[in-house]
């Protein structure tokens, strides 16, 4: 699909949560439906005829990050069933499985010596993709205004800017200047508290990394003037990374004004 720049790790860690939130609407629904109580049983990704994994688990799930952003992308569809326990077998637990199609799930059964009983065409469900517009919607709707780390929520809000690209395109008008109003308030905030926390003993090379990129990527004019002064940001020299900070402080103020 050519989308190069995000990590696997970053791309799943966005898109699993909505995903796995799926799961749990396919869990109460088919309580409600038996009247029992099926939060309990593990799901299992089957990755190939020779392997599972735990789907709750994003570090497993990497190797299947290519199928996993097509069915995401509404490009392959994605397939779900329960074992069941099986009355009078004893230690067999239920479970339920997921796979990206049902000859490569009954292959991987066949390997482990038994298709389950349960593996029939009427009980095979078709796990719907998430909406990632929803999800972004509601976790930007959601996001802090403050918190102990602004750095943290400034590299969270970025990455966001990157997934809107890479999966959002088209709502690009609609998601950009709202992540970007977030991070000119969040980034003033933080510019503050790197200006009074200067003199003090506390080494803020890390924070002082993040801020820079920050403003500099969505608020300073690309001008030789302006890139040499907040590239003091980044410079060991207190004076120097004030100097930083203050143009830092007025272009973020001129953004919010």
């Amino acid at each position: 699909m050519g989308r190069k720049g995000l990590s696997d790790q970053k791309k799943l860690e966005f898109f699993h949560p909505p995903m796995w939130a799926r799961c749990i609407d396919e869990v109460e629904k088919l309580s409600r439906l038996e009247k029992k109580d099926y939060k309990r049983p593990p799901w299992r990704l089957i990755l190939s005829k020779e392997k599972a994994v735990d789907f709750t688990k994003i570090e497993q799930l990497l190797p299947a990050i290519p199928l996993l952003e097509e069915c995401v992308l509404k490009e392959r569809e994605l397939f779900w069933f329960l074992e069941r326990p099986r009355p009078g077998k004893k230690g067999h637990k239920a479970s339920f499985w997921v796979f990206f199609s049902k000859e490569e799930a009954e292959a991987f059964f066949k390997d482990k010596g038994e298709v389950p009983l349960d593996f029939r065409d009427e009980e095979i469900k078709t796990l719907v993709a998430p909406d990632l517009k929803a999800y972004l919607s509601q976790v930007l709707g959601e996001f802090p205004e403050q918190s102990p780390n602004l750095s943290a929520l400034l590299v969270r809000l970025t990455r966001y800017m990157d997934l809107v690209e890479y999966y959002l395109a088209e709502f690009g008008d609609e998601f950009n200047p709202l992540i970007q109003g977030k991070l000119a308030d969040l980034a003033l905030k933080e510019t503050t508290l790197l200006k009074s926390a200067l003199e003090g003993p506390d080494d803020l090379t890390g924070r002082l990394k993040v801020l820079y990129g920050v403003v500099f990527r969505f608020f300073i004019d690309r001008n030789e003037v302006e890139t040499e002064y907040l590239q003091k940001i980044t410079e060991a020299a207190k004076e120097a990374r004030l100097k930083g900070l203050n143009l830092a402080e007025n272009r973020l103020q001129k953004v919010l004004a």
